[in-house]
């Protein structure tokens, strides 16, 4: 018999069927047992009677692989609104030893460090699960919406020979008898590929050297990455950036609804514009609401971050706001400068909830500007040969963001800690989930 899978079973009552998955948990009231089992489908009840079957079943270890085979029968109050009966079962593969973490309740009942120094297990959770099943959705999503507008993706190295932005916060790695770098983002990588193809879009790994251990900080991070060619000035991607959030929203909301009732997850509202504010402005609606004052500033506090998402939310009645035209100062050395206003550029950061999502905009597009440019910020144009070559050879206007995939998924879902939205964090503290200490 072919094994099917625990969400088919609906369509099969009265029907003998065999499924195969991992024994969850079992339930003992007095005669009768009932099983659960897992699979990718879902979670399905098996009704025991056998005496003898129940004692077997009684000494396997949660998380063993078991095949059952039985009949399909239907339980209106199940999870999946049927069940199996009169079963038989055969002990794959036992688990040897119980499992650490109780995967059985509805929460994981540890402080966030025990859940990652047991990430293989506690990533089997249903609410782990339903986690990291949405964060593929939003990956799915983004990939078919920017495919239909006509982006090309790409794939960029990790390995580079020199810094990508400039700055310190880079991680160096040997390269055989040679020092180089971990990325720190594809912005100069997707910027050469407008010159091929116009539109671009990548999902990639960025690494950066910064010592921050807050809730929203790793050191390995998965960023989106667009870029597109012959805009007219950065709202042209303000525009694309929008109606993309607006498109995963919609998709997540739509297809995920048992995920996201497990999380019990309201999606951040997106139906409507979101608004648009200059940072100036920013800076003063921050002032006139809560009396703090750091319109001196040169960048958003994360305060003043969440009091945007609260003014956004109560004035417009969505969850994201976009901040533009940051001080130059403040944006990096390829930041297109204001036409109007030099001293401020076309860049902005969009915010979900609490914090900023996505920065992007604008970028110069002119060879003689772009190497002023580097000069100005204190960078050396000889290390950007490569990156500044293209701009010789015909490179239209253009722009485009980094949205980071576990950051929007932690806003989206409105979790507590950014690692709570990696499958593998690393951070101050952890190389890929393991303690550093551990390591040593």
């Amino acid at each position: 018999m072919k094994r099917i899978l625990t969400s088919e079973c609906s369509s099969k009552v009265g029907e003998v069927v065999q499924i195969s998955g991992w024994l969850f948990n079992l339930r003992t009231l007095g005669k009768i047992a009932f099983l659960l089992l897992r699979d990718r489908g879902g979670i399905i009840q098996v009704v025991l009677e056998d005496p003898e079957l129940i004692k077997q079943i009684k000494s396997v270890q949660n998380g063993s692989i078991l095949e059952v085979t039985g009949k399909v029968k239907s339980a209106p109050n199940t999870q999946l609104k049927v069940e199996i009966e009169n079963p038989q079962i055969k002990i794959e593969n036992p688990v040897l030893e119980p499992f650490t973490i109780d995967l059985t309740k509805s929460d994981i009942n540890a402080e966030l460090d025990v859940v990652l120094d047991y990430r293989p297990i506690t990533l089997r959770h249903p609410k782990s699960r339903a986690i990291f099943k949405i964060q593929a959705g939003i990956v799915q999503y983004y990939r078919e919406f920017l495919t239909q507008k006509g982006f090309t993706e790409f794939f960029g190295p990790n390995i580079i020979s020199a810094s990508s932005e400039g700055g310190a916060e880079l991680f160096t790695v040997n390269y055989f008898d040679n020092k180089a770098m971990l990325s720190q983002s594809a912005q100069l990588y997707k910027q050469m590929m407008v010159g091929v193809h116009e539109r671009v879009f990548a999902l990639m790994k960025c690494f950066r050297a910064e010592k921050s251990a807050t809730r929203r900080h790793l050191t390995e991070a998965t960023q989106f990455e667009l870029e597109m060619g012959f805009i007219t000035d950065h709202n042209d991607i303000m525009d694309i950036l929008e109606e993309t959030i607006k498109f995963i929203t919609e998709k997540i909301s739509l297809n995920y609804k048992a995920e996201l009732e497990l999380l019990g997850i309201t999606l951040p509202s997106a139906e409507k514009q979101f608004p648009r504010v200059t940072f100036k402005e920013a800076l003063q609606i921050y002032f006139e609401r809560t009396g703090v004052d750091e319109r001196a500033e040169i960048d958003l506090s994360p305060n003043a971050e969440k009091e945007l998402c609260l003014y956004a939310k109560e004035q417009f009645g969505v969850d994201y706001i976009f901040v533009e035209k940051f001080l130059r100062v403040k944006t990096a050395f390829y930041a297109k400068p204001n036409e109007v206003d030099p001293l401020v550029t076309n860049y902005f950061d969009l915010l979900c909830r609490e914090c900023e999502i996505v920065s992007g905009g604008q970028r110069i597009n002119s060879y003689t500007e772009l190497v002023d440019s580097l000069k100005l910020k204190g960078l050396n144009p000889n290390d950007f040969e490569d990156y500044l070559s293209i701009f010789k050879y015909g490179m239209p206007s253009h722009g485009g963001f980094g949205m980071g995939l576990e950051r929007l998924t932690m806003m989206m879902l409105g979790l507590s800690n950014i690692r709570e939205a990696t499958l593998f964090p690393s951070d101050l503290k952890r190389i890929a989930a393991k303690s550093i200490n551990q390591i040593k």
